[in-house]
């Protein structure tokens, strides 16, 4: 290699090789702070996405306990209320078939508002609203029509034409063939 021709003074040449290896070292040193930042920076997102990773997964973890609890619960006092309903039914008249059998028998343009079962005489109460009169006077006649039925009682209001639309029919079974 061919040795490098300088006409500079030594102290010249000093200077300037000192400048040179200063340029060179600040050069390194920005680079390297540069890196070292980025390192730190990327550490530190990752260490606060790992720790807000760790709380999501320990909130969304006590809010699934939460919820479990919660539904558990509910699903224990809807156990509770069933078996006291399954108790009631139990003890009490079916009203199952004979409720099927008058909602079977509506006709299209009547809406039924109350539903009672009057256990002293095993009545069956149904109060509604209705479009038409004929179709009041079609329903007592569809309820009369029903096997265990052995008379349908209806207030003279029900046919009254004051616009209203609305009826009340009771149904009381016959005691040849109990609902």
């Amino acid at each position: 290699m061919k040795e490098e021709i300088n006409l500079l003074s030594p102290p010249v040449k000093t200077e300037r090789e000192a400048r040179i290896l200063g340029v060179r070292v600040r050069y390194v040193w920005r680079r390297g702070t540069a890196v070292l930042i980025a390192a730190v920076l990327v550490m530190g997102s990752s260490y606060a996405l790992f720790r807000l990773n760790t709380h999501l997964f320990a909130v969304s973890l006590l809010n699934s306990e939460v919820r479990d609890s919660a539904l558990q619960q509910k699903a224990s006092l809807t156990n509770e209320f069933l078996d006291r309903f399954q108790g009631v039914i139990a003890s009490d008249r079916p009203w199952s078939p004979a409720v099927t059998d008058a909602l079977s028998a509506l006709p299209a343009d009547i809406r039924i508002t109350t539903l009672t079962g009057r256990e002293s005489d095993h009545a069956l109460i149904i109060q509604g609203t209705a479009g038409s009169r004929s179709s009041v006077i079609e329903y007592q006649r569809r309820l009369q029509g029903l096997p265990w039925a052995e008379r349908v009682e209806a207030p003279l209001n029900n046919f009254a034409t004051d616009g209203s639309g609305s009826f009340t029919f009771t149904i009381f079974p016959s005691t040849e063939h109990p609902v």
